[in-house]
């Protein structure tokens, strides 16, 4: 099955955001210490390619999709609108629980769920700083408006 634009596609850059990969193979990320600007981290997350698809989608769909395209994650939307996200751990986490005809808004994280920053408090962050937000959130995924 190929990828159509009506099913999965690039998604626009309104923002900065740290959502998937590009599928071509990058050069390692520099390291970062603990106490390195969050700046330096958004920055290098947000050269990456962000993907969006359907939310009627079928799960095995997606997760070949995300296989295809080397990502873990997609914007999730309903015509013009962000209504979530899916990443491979929800479509995992909810494998036993869902019928073979799921679609991936039976399992995705609501948009208003999932999240967020304002680019002030990365501006304003370290690295030591969102892992203590990624663990206080228990979530894979932030997005920076």
């Amino acid at each position: 099955m190929n990828l159509s634009t009506t099913e999965c596609r690039r998604a626009p850059r309104i923002s900065v955001t740290g959502f998937g990969a590009s599928a071509a193979r990058k050069p390692a990320p520099p390291i970062l210490r603990m106490d390195d600007s969050a700046v330096q981290l958004v920055d290098k997350s947000s050269s990456d390619v962000l993907w969006a698809i359907r939310e009627d989608c079928g799960l095995d769909e997606v997760l070949g999709k995300m296989s295809r395209l080397r990502v873990s994650a997609f914007l999730v939307i309903r015509g013009r609108q962000i209504v979530g996200l899916v990443s491979c751990e929800d479509i995992r986490r909810m494998r036993g629980r869902v019928s073979i005809d799921s679609r991936v808004a039976d399992v995705m994280t609501d948009a208003v769920r999932v999240p967020m920053l304002g680019w002030d408090t990365v501006l304003a962050a370290t690295v030591s700083d969102l892992l203590r937000i990624f663990d206080s959130t228990r979530s894979d995924h932030l997005m920076v408006v």
